[in-house]
């Protein structure tokens, strides 16, 4: 099986510089049809190649097969190393996957924990905004009450200085009507009334 890719080296621009660029176009088509065809045929791939460009495409043909075949060959070492480390060590996985599921179990905790601090974090903010307003209504509640009090003795100051001229008045009053009776004593004793 062909893999997904294929690996173009500079080396290789030596040869391919003698191609004019339509050679060049025809040339990487069929390389690229040859990739995706994935049968190993190779009579097949080089039967639509035309003689022109047939040579430079069996020398990539050669070199992308060469690096498939290490591709396979390093593929093949890897999936017997990691089955090897894989039966040696099964205990060891299976306690990797464990530790993984107990950390994945761990974070979310974390995260259920953060969203209910940040829950409290509003609710504590919230209660904040409604302490503001109530100390905001009581606030105006003794503003309300001081210039009630302020009214009363403007009252008390206006009913106080009405007494006063009441008083003053009848003071005023008293001394006039205390005038006339010492005016009219004093007629008296001189005789003037009958």
């Amino acid at each position: 099986m062909k893999p997904k890719a294929f690996v173009l080296y500079p080396n290789q621009w030596g040869p391919l510089s003698c191609l004019s660029n339509e050679q060049l176009g025809r040339l990487m088509r069929h390389i690229f049809l040859w990739m995706n065809d994935q049968t190993d045929d190779d009579e097949k791939a080089e039967a639509n190649v035309e003689p022109d460009i047939l040579l430079p495409f069996r020398f990539m043909r050669l070199q992308i097969d060469i690096d498939i075949e290490k591709y396979e060959k390093k593929s093949e070492k890897n999936k017997q190393y990691y089955q090897k480390l894989k039966e040696k060590n099964s205990v060891k996985f299976s306690q990797i996957q464990t530790n993984s599921d107990i950390k994945e179990k761990e974070s979310e905790i974390e995260k259920e924990i953060e969203r209910e601090n940040e829950k409290e974090k509003e609710m504590e903010k919230e209660i904040e905004r409604e302490n503001e307003k109530e100390k905001e209504k009581e606030m105006e509640k003794e503003k309300e009450k001081e210039k009630e009090k302020e009214k009363e003795k403007e009252k008390e100051n206006s009913s106080k200085a009405a007494k006063d001229k009441n008083n003053k008045n009848g003071e005023a009053v008293k001394a006039a009507a205390a005038a006339d009776f010492s005016s009219f004593l004093e007629r008296m004793r001189k005789g003037f009334l009958p």
